[in-house]
Order: structure tokens, then sequence, then C-alpha cells
């Protein structure tokens, strides 16, 4: 048995503005910026780790996720949530597969890059010519392009 329904104009005006409102909420709350309002390491590993596309990287997320680290003991604990979803990459080679050279040290959020985010994190003066205690150098002992980029290592 068939039902007609009859709506009037603004029945129709209001259910469509529901739909789109419920849409709206579905898809900020799987956004990366609806991640960081509960950074959690497991959240910030997510954000991170989807900040990587296909044709364009999003780096300004990564600066947001690194603002939401408050210490050390955060940061390996977002590092070993980003080695699972990785499938074992640490923070520094999985980085480094999506950004390069001045990706590094553009500002892109707040003011602030990555490099200014890590070396909050790792209480290390952004200048310092110690490379023993340079956040980076802690993340891969290996010199990394941003390593060679920051500092005019040479490629040897």
């Amino acid at each position: 048995m068939k039902k007609i329904v009859r709506l009037t104009e603004s029945d129709l005006v209001r259910i469509v503005k529901r739909v789109i409102a419920e849409d709206a909420t579905a898809v900020a709350s799987n956004s990366p910026w609806s991640l960081l309002k509960t950074p959690t390491p497991s959240n910030i590993a997510k954000v991170i780790f989807n900040a990587k596309g296909t044709f364009n990287d999003d780096e300004t997320i990564v600066i947001a996720a690194l603002s939401k680290i408050t210490d050390k003991n955060m940061f390996n604990q977002v590092n070993t949530e980003l080695n699972k979803l990785t499938g074992g990459q640490q923070f520094a080679t999985y980085l480094n597969s999506f950004m390069q050279g001045d990706d590094f040290t553009r500002t892109a959020y707040n003011g602030k890059t990555v490099e200014d985010q890590l070396c909050r994190i790792f209480k290390v003066e952004k200048n310092t010519t110690d490379t023993d205690i340079y956040p980076l150098n802690k993340l891969n002992y290996k010199k990394t392009n941003l390593q060679k980029f920051s500092y005019g290592y040479n490629s040897n």
C-alpha cells in the first residue's frame, strides 16, 4: 500500500537543511582538524599519516599535529603509533617520504615550521650548532635531506 505524503515548500527546505547539516557533521568528524580537537598520540599519528597525499601533501596539518605534542614522551608515543600505521617506518623516515627541502623550514601554521615544533618538543634552540642534540638527529641518525638542507652538510 502506497502512502502519499504532502510537503509544503517550507517542509522541504527544512528537510534539505537538516540533511546538509548532518552530512557536514559526518564529514567534519572525520577531518584531520576534528581529530586534533582530541590530541591523543593515536589521533596525532593518524593526522600525520594521512597528510601524505597521492598528488598533494598537507604540510600545514603536519605542523598543526606537531603543535599538539607536549613533550618527548608524547612524541615517542606518537612515533610508536605512526610506526604501526606505516608498517614500521620511523617518524623522520615517513616525513622524508613526502616532505623535502623547505617543506621543513617554511612557515605554514601559526607562524611555525616543522623544525620549530620539533625544537620546542625536544627543548633545543633552533639555531644550535651541536648536532648531537638537534632534534632531527635524534629522530634519524642518518643525514636526512632536512639536515643537509638546514646545515649545508656535504652529501658524503
